[in-house]
């Protein structure tokens, strides 16, 4: 997080993180209809994100502006190179499950992937999309496969169910942790 005292700002890195497909852009062009800048999409033919997906979003708190820009990484197994320099810095993430028993492994492996890049110092919460689907994992077995220390929300992000659910959480997640980061300048 960046915090600017003279100007009043504070900046926020959202990551949205998860396998090819599982819902990440969807999530994102739902949320840029509560921001004031078109969302930018780098998407190939076929709609799959090319390098990320931007979406920013403001916020006033107590006597600050919360800018929140929120990423949305490249899920196909070729940009992995890519993803490495779309996580720096980043403050939070929101992986997106695809619920999809079939899934499974893709979705190991994508959080897998993740945990290694950013370290267990930023807050994860796990989204789990397309709970419409017939064949869909149980909470538990999400539970049980990526592990039991992390939110979970449940959505249908291509009908908007649950998106901002998703985002409200983070929301309520940075901001304790935003007033830490200011007293602990105060007292510089």
């Amino acid at each position: 997080m960046i915090v600017d005292k003279h100007s009043k700002e504070i900046k926020v890195k959202v990551l949205y993180w998860g396998p090819t497909g599982s819902g990440k852009t969807t999530n994102l062009v739902h949320l840029s209809r509560f921001g004031r800048i078109e969302p930018t999409l780098m998407l190939d033919r076929s709609g799959s994100t090319v390098y990320f997906d931007l979406v920013i979003l403001e916020e006033n708190w107590h006597d600050y502006r919360i800018v929140y820009t929120i990423f949305a990484s490249c899920g196909q197994d070729y940009y992995a190179p890519l993803r490495k320099l779309i996580i720096e810095k980043t403050d939070f993430v929101v992986f997106v499950l695809d619920s999809k028993r079939s899934r499974l492994e893709e979705n190991i492996d994508s959080f897998n992937e993740l945990i290694t890049l950013i370290g267990k110092d930023v807050p994860i919460i796990i989204q789990a999309n397309k709970r419409d689907l017939e064949d869909k994992l149980s909470i538990e077995e999400i539970r049980a496969n990526i592990g039991d220390n992390y939110s979970i929300i449940e959505a249908i992000a291509v009908d908007g169910v649950g998106v901002t659910e998703t985002f409200s959480t983070v929301r309520d997640s940075v901001k304790p942790m935003l007033s830490s980061l200011l007293e602990s300048k105060e007292n510089l």
